[in-house]
């Protein structure tokens, strides 16, 4: 029996861009710890989760992105959510939470 593969894989496409694919849950949202995206920030401190590839994205991973949102504000940098799927603007936007998030296409 093959190992079952990640539910989420984080990459750093480039410093300051992360790929996200698979799932955001209870299981995978220490993923998104602010410690675990070191590998750069772009020079005005805002890093890019491109989420094109996220399937799924739970409470628990809510939860993960504003924490992230809110320790990357505290630091005097930013993020930008790129390309999420429908069901997480619905879900932000269900939390009340469409409007502390920049989103782009």
């Amino acid at each position: 029996m093959s190992p079952r593969p990640p539910r989420l894989v984080v990459t750093a496409r480039r410093p300051s861009i992360y790929r996200l694919r698979g799932e955001i849950d209870a299981g995978t949202a220490d993923l998104l710890d602010a410690r675990n995206l070191t590998d750069g920030e772009s020079p005005d401190g805002v890093i890019t989760l491109d989420l094109s590839e996220v399937t799924f994205v739970d409470s628990s991973g809510l939860r993960a992105l504003v924490e992230l949102q809110r320790v990357r504000a505290a630091d005097h940098g930013g993020m930008v959510l790129r390309s999420p799927q429908r069901n997480l603007i619905r879900l932000l936007e269900i939390a009340g939470l469409a409007d502390h998030f920049v989103v782009e296409d």
